[in-house]
């Protein structure tokens, strides 16, 4: 080789760059993906790429389009949960905490607790570990879901499934209470049959552990059962009862013989008021099992069915003085005629007409004497319609215009706007006033409050409702 060529032989230079950096940085990376993968194991390696799978959503899918379904359906409707690892899974979306949807349910211990935490631990067990007592548990939380979103129906459904099992983990306390939900539910929506059949489970599988809830759901189902409730209450008074159960008993088996049977509806009424006797009325012992606030709402709703009682006992009072209807006159219209059928008919008439009203009256004050309650209502408007009935009668009775008589019978009559006939009306007046500030202290509006009202509005006209616009 010549020195020319030797000249024009290009000068090696330094190594590339690129042949370190792609080494270094493969290196960075494997050692990232290394360090990347133990600390989340929800989030596994897949070798073959692709998107990685999104945490499952619970409740799933399947059991969300199963949940209107009877709980049978949608047990076997529902998927099986799959997860990928053994990790807790993410919760994504909204999820509301369980809450009684009315007064007369009776609290969970879903209730203390977003009912998606518990409902995904559940699942996860069921999956993972396989227990029987899982799936028991999944079908409450499944029923307290679904009353959390008022699907009532559905709720009444789980219940009644979860408390026809034999076996439970962590909510067996809550068979009882959720069953008894169940019943409030059905019939909520109008499932009488539903609430019955949840009714008759309950007798059978708790009536002896939960003896005051047996007594709350049986006084429910006998409301509803048009021809089993006398049975229902037959059988629960045969029950050892205390007091203040067996006298609420009593009053209802009452009410649903009073139709049919007067005479052992009376009975049943006289058996609650010896109860209400011998265990010292308001001052009876409180039921075992009770605290104090407990207690007090028990005894307010054995002093409400006594009132019930008493009111019904009136009534036969208020409709034999209905009954008196006044004597007829005939076609005899002499003025001596007249007198004589005033002095001999109509005056004696008068007088047993406002004796029996007496006696109504007196009847209605044995509801007040229990204190302030839902029936004093009714009581003072049976007060005032007393009054007002007769005071009608009265003024339908026609007399000839050629009698002339100072007799004050004959006065009352002729004049249904005079001075006699304010010793009727306003009578009415003031007992339909109290109605309406005892439905006032009360809240309770209702038939017997628009009874009153329309007595008033009668003769007073700030009662009155303004005219209707055009």
């Amino acid at each position: 080789m010549s020195d020319e060529d030797g000249a024009r032989k290009p000068k090696a230079g330094p190594a590339p760059l690129s042949g370190c950096v792609t080494p270094l940085l493969g290196l960075v990376v494997g050692l990232f993906v290394f360090l990347r993968l133990p600390l989340d194991p929800a989030r596994p390696y897949h070798p073959a790429g692709g998107a990685l799978p999104a945490p499952p959503a619970l409740p799933s899918a399947p059991a969300r389009a199963a949940a209107a379904a009877p709980p049978a359906e949608a047990a076997a409707a529902r998927a099986p949960h799959r997860r990928a690892s053994l990790a807790p899974a993410r919760r994504t979306g909204r999820y509301h905490p369980f809450a009684p949807a009315g007064a007369s349910l009776q609290p969970l211990v879903a209730q203390h607790g977003p009912v998606a935490d518990l409902l995904e631990t559940r699942l996860d067990e069921l999956e993972d570990l396989g227990l029987e007592e899982a799936s028991t548990d999944v079908l409450y939380l499944l029923g307290a879901e679904q009353q959390a979103v008022a699907h009532y129906a559905a709720a009444a459904g789980f219940y009644e499934a979860f408390a026809a099992q034999d076996v439970c983990d962590v909510t067996c306390d809550e068979r009882a209470p959720a069953l008894e939900n169940a019943v409030v539910l059905h019939r909520a929506t109008g499932d009488v049959a539903g609430a019955l059949r949840s009714a008759d489970l309950f007798e059978a599988r708790f009536e002896t552990s939960s003896p005051r809830a047996a007594t709350r759901v049986a006084l429910t189902a006998a409301a509803l059962d048009g021809r089993g409730g006398q049975d229902r209450l037959e059988r629960l008074r045969r029950r050892r009862l205390p007091p203040a159960e067996a006298i609420q008993t009593e009053v209802a088996l009452g009410r649903r013989l009073l139709p049919s049977d007067p005479r052992r509806a009376r009975r049943a009424f006289r058996r609650a008021e010896r109860l209400w006797r011998r265990s010292g009325g308001e001052h009876m012992a409180t039921s075992p099992g009770l605290g104090p606030t407990e207690w007090v709402a028990e005894l307010g709703r054995t002093r409400e069915a006594l009132a019930e009682a008493r009111f019904l006992e009136a009534e036969r009072r208020y409709r034999a003085a209905g009954r008196m209807a006044p004597p007829a006159l005939g076609d005899e219209l002499r003025e001596a005629h007249v007198a004589r059928w005033v002095r001999t008919e109509l005056r004696p008439w008068l007088r047993r007409r406002m004796e029996a009203i007496d006696r109504a009256e007196r009847a209605l004050d044995r509801v007040d004497e229990l204190g302030l309650s839902r029936q004093s209502v009714a009581a003072a408007a049976r007060r005032g319609q007393l009054y007002q009935e007769l005071a009608d009668t009265l003024a339908r009775v026609r007399l000839p215009s050629a009698v002339e008589s100072d007799d004050e019978s004959i006065t009352l009559i002729e004049q249904p706007r005079g001075p006699m006939f304010e010793h009727l009306v306003r009578p009415a007046l003031e007992r339909f006033e109290a109605c309406m500030e005892r439905a006032s202290e009360t809240q309770h509006y209702g038939e017997w409050s628009e009874r009153c009202a329309d007595g008033l509005a009668r003769y007073l006209p700030r009662y009155r409702l303004p005219e209707a616009l055009p």
